[in-house]
């Protein structure tokens, strides 16, 4: 039951983080340095808004694993104020 569980969730890959990331290096390409580093900060949210709302929440077990989760969510509300 947990491979399936974990196999419905296969189709939510951080795409939204990847794109951002795409074009934080298209605009790093072009020399426009502010707007791939916004870009990029972006992208670390997506990808960290991924982490904890999709992934560990599929796929934690054991105590351990919510402890996990929980320490993720702290870093990535941390992340949200530091980044306004």
């Amino acid at each position: 039951m947990h491979s399936e569980l974990n196999l419905a969730f296969t189709p939510l890959l951080p795409w939204p983080a990847l794109a951002l990331l795409a074009v934080a290096a298209w605009n790093l390409f072009q020399g426009n340095l502010p707007a791939a580093a916004g870009l990029a900060a972006n992208a670390f949210l997506a990808f960290a808004l991924f982490y904890t709302n999709y992934y560990l929440n599929s796929t934690y077990r054991t105590s351990g694993d919510f402890a996990k989760l929980a320490v993720a969510d702290v870093a990535n509300a941390s992340a949200v104020v530091v980044n306004g």
